[in-house]
């Protein structure tokens, strides 16, 4: 049963090298994944970012369209009654 110390060693860099190949391949999947995830999260954030910038520029249209409502009636009333500018 005396085995050569050749084909143990050969044995033993075999495993060794399928061990590192299948933990690079692993690390490069995880890598891979967390690089996705970020990216994912970064899209997430724009799109909430764009949400939230479109709801102000509503907001800014409303207080537009009232400060013109406003600025109409004001007008009107002077029209109305020219001598109080006076």
């Amino acid at each position: 049963m005396f085995k050569s110390p050749f084909i143990i060693l050969a044995a033993v860099g075999v495993v060794t090298l399928g061990g590192y190949f299948l933990f690079n391949r692993a690390v490069n999947y995880a890598a891979k994944e967390a690089t996705l995830k970020c990216e994912l999260s970064h899209k997430n954030q724009a799109i909430e970012a764009a949400k939230e910038a479109a709801k102000d520029k509503e907001d800014i249209e409303n207080e537009e369209r009232q400060i013109d409502d406003i600025d109409s009636a004001l007008t009107s009333l002077r029209i109305m009654r020219p001598d109080e500018d006076r």
